[in-house]
């Protein structure tokens, strides 16, 4: 994973980060193996979250997660698989 520099992330006022699980892993006809979503993006919600104090992230997955990051950010917005609209019914509610 290439690494969000110090200073980028410092001059935000937020950030939101947006993650998911395993493509290949979720929807009809496919078993996920755990409960994690994938190590790079967990990665860079902790490089984040320690250099940031308002990180907001927004996980688009089917169904539960493992959230070990979860007291490191300041706010979750979980949007499932929110379709079409989704982008912008996000936006607004951020």
């Amino acid at each position: 994973m290439r690494k969000i520099s110090t200073e980028v992330i410092a001059s935000a006022a937020a950030v939101v980060i947006f993650v998911n699980t395993v493509v290949q892993s979720d929807g009809e006809g496919a078993d996920r193996v755990d409960l994690r979503i994938d190590a790079t993006q967990e990665e860079l919600i902790l490089h984040v979250a320690a250099r940031h104090s308002r990180v907001i992230v927004v996980l688009s997955c089917p169904d539960a997660v493992e959230m070990a990051w979860l007291d490191d950010v300041e706010a979750l917005l979980i949007a499932f698989f929110p379709g079409q609209g989704g982008g912008q019914a996000i936006a607004e509610v951020l």
